[in-house]
């Protein structure tokens, strides 16, 4: 297992919001000072910039800086983003559990979470007819509005469709993947193919858990599987890693 890197002189006793406070507003100044270098350089080259390009380019902006920042936190010793991995092979003999042999785990995506998703996208659908219906001022590129609206409201209807349905499951056979907007899709791996399991916990630039997921390994170094675990432990994903474990366990015949 990797460790997170050892705490210095310069990072122990910082505050952690003084240090939010501080990566944010860098990276919302060092976005503006690019804006306003894009809008000096486009003014001397005699191009129009308007508004809508830059808002679109303040987004980019933004990932740029987020880019930026980190590695200078990283540089000063700032920085606490690393990742751990806990590696199961099938020498984990003798572990234990409660399962049947004919015992069926899965993972089911958080009901909320799509629920803010869909209603998200749904707004998103509501804001251009808005903008398309309403007698507003003239905007360039209003006919493509339409166009704009078929992306969320498509989005909306796959979360919607797969709702309550598994995108990850685990039996007696082998450990299978579905691909998240199209269950009917799915990767499968089955237990002779399996040689080990990782679980990776991914930590962000403060030390809190970004992702956790389940690498399923054959005898290459290339992942057969990698499924995402929820970041807040639940019942399911506990059930889903012990039953994994279970059958990694039991030598194949």
């Amino acid at each position: 297992m990797s460790q997170p890197p050892a705490e210095t002189g310069r990072t122990n006793g910082h505050n952690t919001s003084f240090l939010k406070t501080t990566y944010y507003s860098l990276v919302f100044v060092t976005a503006t000072l690019i804006l306003l270098g894009e809008l000096n350089i486009s003014e001397f080259l005699g191009l129009k910039f308007s508004g809508s390009w830059a808002g679109a380019t303040m987004t980019l902006n933004i990932l740029v800086s987020k880019s930026f920042i980190e590695h200078l936190f990283q540089y000063q010793n700032l920085s606490r983003r690393h990742k751990t991995v806990e590696i199961y092979d099938w020498k984990l003999t003798g572990y234990q559990s409660d399962f049947g042999e004919d015992e069926v785990v899965e993972l089911h995506h958080s009901k909320s979470h799509q629920g803010i998703a869909i209603g998200i996208c749904l707004a998103s659908c509501l804001l251009f007819l808005v903008v398309l219906l309403l007698p507003l001022p003239r905007i360039n590129g209003k006919e493509w509005g339409w166009l704009l609206i078929t992306f969320p409201s498509v989005t909306a209807l796959l979360l919607w469709r797969m709702r309550g349905k598994p995108y990850a499951r685990v039996d007696a056979d082998g450990v299978a993947c579905f691909f998240s907007l199209f269950p009917m899709c799915r990767e499968f791996a089955t237990w002779y193919e399996v040689h080990s399991i990782e679980l990776q916990t991914v930590y962000g630039i403060f030390g809190e858990c970004e992702s956790v997921s389940l690498v399923v390994k054959g005898d290459s170094p290339q992942p057969l599987l990698t499924i995402p675990l929820p970041i807040k432990s639940s019942e399911e994903s506990d059930q889903f890693l012990d039953y994994t474990k279970t059958r990694l366990s039991e030598p194949t015949p």
